[in-house]
């Protein structure tokens, strides 16, 4: 099973979305993640403190130089000393300088959802719920953990039900019927 981890880049670290990023972490799961501070970052050094580490990857919309980069969007340091000690990164995943930075970040959020069955997305803002969007799209169950009901992915008809992922209270995006006539 492959999941996909992110969310807002401004996570704050409070014990729901901890505990359940470390939940995940624990499953076996290959789970990959994206380059921002915030979310991305915290998920970068649970892994890195976890036994888990051989299965997370990392997608970042930048090269391994920093190059690309946003000092204030991008995890930097967090994902250079990822891949200094081994961890796997994929760099310019979502293109090269060329394209602008929102949309090296969209492509690199698909990259990083290719192959998922699973999408979970912490405090979700609007760049989250773009992928979430995404994620919907593409047939995936999508997970959210917010203190309160989220936001609706772009483009979608559905709604959050209140759900259960690995013992935590999360959101599961359950996607309008269609109805027969």
């Amino acid at each position: 099973m492959q999941i996909y981890l992110g969310g807002s880049r401004h996570y704050i670290s409070t014990p729901g979305p901890a505990s359940l990023i470390q939940a995940v972490l624990h499953t076996g799961a290959q789970v990959h993640v994206g380059c921002c501070v915030g979310t991305d970052q915290a998920v970068i050094q649970a892994a890195s403190r976890s036994s888990s580490y051989q299965q997370v990857r990392v997608f970042a919309a930048w090269g391994p130089g920093g190059q690309g980069a946003v000092p204030t969007l991008s995890a930097i340091q967090s994902v250079q000393a990822w891949a200094a000690a081994g961890g796997a990164v994929t760099w310019w995943a979502g293109g090269g300088l060329n394209l602008p930075l929102a949309a090296r970040l969209i492509q690199r959020s698909q990259a990083a959802l290719s192959g998922s069955s699973i999408a979970l997305v912490i405090e979700p803002g609007p760049g989250s719920l773009a992928v979430a969007a995404h994620a919907v799209t593409g047939g995936m169950r999508v997970y959210a953990w917010s203190p309160s009901q989220p936001l609706h992915p772009a483009g979608h008809a559905g709604q959050w039900r209140a759900s259960e992922l690995l013992g935590s209270p999360v959101w599961l995006w359950q996607p309008a019927q269609l109805q027969l006539i």
